[in-house]
């Protein structure tokens, strides 16, 4: 059985064809694989075709679909600092916009594991208690949606260099207030000699 998908400009088309079983032996199919387009040329009447019911779900249709005419992430160098209670959930959110996809990513930064007392309130369950939840984020958001480019770093926000050259967006989700104040006086001094308007710093003051 194999599958053939056309996409042209009036629609997708997906088709089913299925081989007769006396056609579909190892010999034919890698000794005399050569002449196998021979072969199914000669049965074409043999072979059933089967239209099949499809959707597009690419990364350009999924993330455009319904912001069309709106500003998206895709393409964006996004950094996001804390996946916690809040950090983790707007990990996905970013990622369901579109960070990450075509040539963009998300990056995703917390040192912490995934402890039971944070179970009711996080992302993540049970399936990986124990686990870096920057890494543990990545594998979950990967798992649920296309292709994307999500780098986690378990470590601290300290071992990762920021910059306009760097980042489009970074966001400090770990309700620290300490550190948005230290991140966005680095913001501040990058837009100093940044003309384009660099967003440097997104502070989420929350205690959670």
């Amino acid at each position: 059985m194999a599958f053939l998908a056309i996409r042209a400009s009036n629609g997708l088309f997906l088709c089913r064809a299925s081989i007769p079983v006396a056609y579909r032996t190892k010999e034919l199919l890698q000794t005399r694989r050569g002449n196998l387009h021979r072969t199914l040329t000669r049965i074409g009447s043999k072979i059933s075709i089967e239209r099949v019911n499809s959707a597009p779900a690419d990364t350009d249709y999924i993330f455009d679909r319904y912001l069309q005419g709106s500003s998206t992430l895709p393409g964006k160098r996004i950094l996001l600092i804390g996946c916690g209670t809040i950090g983790s959930f707007l990990a996905q959110q970013l990622a369901q916009c579109g960070a990450g996809s075509r040539d963009g990513e998300l990056t995703l930064v917390d040192p912490d594991l995934l402890y039971p007392a944070n179970l009711g309130r996080h992302l993540l369950g049970a399936p990986f208690l124990y686990e870096n939840k920057a890494n543990a984020c990545a594998e979950f958001i990967m798992e649920q949606l296309p292709p994307l480019n999500i780098r986690p770093v378990a470590n601290y926000a300290e071992s990762v260099e920021i910059g306009p050259s760097l980042y489009d967006l970074v966001i400090d989700a770990t309700g620290e207030e300490a550190l948005s104040i230290a991140l966005n006086h680095r913001g501040q001094l990058h837009r100093r000699f940044c003309s384009s308007g660099w967003k440097a710093m997104v502070p989420w003051q929350s205690r959670f």
